[in-house]
């Protein structure tokens, strides 16, 4: 199956640029534990994650949604990212389409046509992915 959008970036890229490889090593080893311990995420993470690495992970999983990865797992000291597939061989994702960014809270702009409104992307309107 083909991926459903072709990356720019793939997750190991996405990585080493908010973490260095030791913080990725500890990460993994919390992420690993995580999956032992079977509890809900939220609960999990205020107990467990250490301060100041919550806000760069978040923005790890965004740049890694963004460009069509998701569920992050650890394996054997390693982070691994699953790719979102699709079947159908012609469609092809846009940002909006996997943009974390609710469809309500979107900076785009409606352009109007004669016949029809069409969605500016906020992406195309200030260069910038979401809010």
């Amino acid at each position: 199956m083909p991926p459903l959008k072709t990356p720019q970036f793939h997750p190991h890229q996405l990585m080493l640029s908010h973490f260095r490889p030791d913080e990725l090593s500890a990460i993994a080893g919390l992420l690993a534990r995580y999956q032992r311990d079977g509890h809900g995420w939220d609960e999990w993470r205020i107990k467990n994650w250490p301060a100041g690495i919550e806000e760069r992970w978040n923005a790890l999983v965004r740049d890694c949604l963004s460009n069509g990865f998701i569920h992050p797992t650890a394996h054997d000291g390693r982070i691994t990212w699953h790719q979102i597939l699709t079947r159908d061989k012609i469609m092809v994702a846009d940002d909006c389409l996997l943009c974390p960014v609710p469809h309500t809270e979107c900076r785009g702009s409606v352009r109007r046509n004669v016949d029809r409104k069409e969605l500016v992307p906020c992406w195309h309107t200030d260069g910038q992915f979401g809010v």
